[in-house]
């Protein structure tokens, strides 16, 4: 029985069709284009769509981003949402690292994916 209940627990938390993909496609492309991720030691990709460059990034005001505008800064990349419980959680030990690290110029590039920008400016100004 111990055996059963080990292995249901075992099946039970894996995730649903297998191991995540080692990197994000691009929107418009097949799921054939995921790449293997970047070699430590290597620049990440911009976020841009492939087909024709245009960044994939807005700032609030709707002014693109591109990771380049970060060279040269330790930059910490967070994807969230408002609505995630963990997110949540994890938003003061953010803030708290961006306060302690702003001398030495760390970015957080928070990016959600899935709501309107006057949600997330609203939740932003809120949350600081």
């Amino acid at each position: 029985m111990a055996v059963l209940i080990a292995a249901a627990g075992y099946v039970a938390t894996r995730p649903l069709g297998g191991a995540p993909a080692a990197s994000l496609p691009d929107p418009g492309a097949s799921t054939s284009a995921v790449g293997q991720g970047v070699a430590i030691g290597r620049s990440a990709p911009d976020f841009v769509r492939a087909s024709d460059q245009e960044p994939l990034l807005q700032d609030l005001e709707g002014t693109p981003i591109h990771l380049g505008d970060f060279a040269g800064r330790p930059l910490w990349i967070v994807f969230w949402a408002t609505w995630c419980t963990p997110c949540q959680q994890e938003a003061s030990d953010i803030r708290a690292s961006y306060h302690a690290h702003r001398a030495d110029d760390l970015a957080v590039l928070a990016i959600d994916v899935q709501e309107p920008a006057v949600a997330v400016r609203a939740y932003a100004l809120e949350h600081d």
